[in-house]
């Protein structure tokens, strides 16, 4: 497995009927216990592709030990599933609170949404040291902790690993209301990619959604790449 030595035992029934399980676009995560509350993630690739991104998201998330990213402890295979043990961010994800926003019209203040931007720009800007980009920042993976107030970056299946011989990548990934121009067009990039997501999700804390969000994702990205850069409502 990853680096780490957490043993962790989770009765099927756990995993399978856990009042605590959040599903997410690549996987599902239950919250489990041993000593101490893990977060649990399950994942079943399709393909050899999403096996491989698999790999790198744990690899990431194993090697980058940061205050402002989420920490993966072990790694097992069981059934042709990969169960990744994380650290529990009780608080759930960002998108929750805007959402719990959303429904009471309230809004997040400029001196929180200052705040979330400048610890999720700490996590980046240690991945981006290491030559990592993330590419995919937005809301869901901004995870909270309820007990310390933390804020750190989770999710790193787009994740891409930039060498000195390679220094931009040209391969499309992402969620498509956060992607960068450059991104959608298929065109070489480097880390101002998630400098641009960081920026839709400072609109996103402001206004409860992304730019575009009522579009279909198709229309979205053609309007991404031909508007000028969008502004909060």
């Amino acid at each position: 497995g990853a680096s780490g030595s957490v043993h962790l035992v989770v009765r099927r029934e756990d995993r399978e009927n856990n009042s605590n399980c959040i599903d997410g676009a690549d996987g599902t995560a239950v919250a489990a216990r041993s000593k101490k509350k893990y977060a649990l993630k399950k994942v079943i690739p399709n393909t050899e592709l999403e096996a491989s991104m698999l790999k790198v998201e744990i690899e990431v998330m194993a090697a980058s030990r940061h205050p402002n990213i989420v920490r993966c402890f072990a790694t097992f295979r069981h059934e042709g599933a990969f169960w990744i043990s994380m650290e529990h961010m009780s608080g759930g994800c960002l998108t929750d609170v805007l959402d719990f926003l959303q429904k009471k019209k309230l809004c997040l203040t400029e001196p929180h949404i200052a705040l979330i931007l400048r610890e999720c720009l700490k996590g980046l800007q240690h991945m981006h040291l290491h030559r990592r980009l993330h590419r995919d920042i937005k809301s869901d993976n901004v995870l909270l902790c309820g007990a310390s107030g933390r804020i750190k970056l989770a999710d790193f299946g787009f994740v891409a690993q930039l060498t000195e011989e390679r220094k931009k990548r040209n391969t499309i990934v992402g969620t498509p209301y956060w992607m960068a121009p450059e991104l959608i067009r298929g065109c070489e990039y480097d880390h101002k990619v998630d400098v641009w997501s960081l920026g839709i999700l400072a609109i996103e804390c402001a206004d409860w959604e992304p730019p575009h969000i009522n579009e279909a994702p198709m229309q979205a990205m053609m309007l991404i790449t031909t508007r000028p850069p969008p502004k909060p409502r």
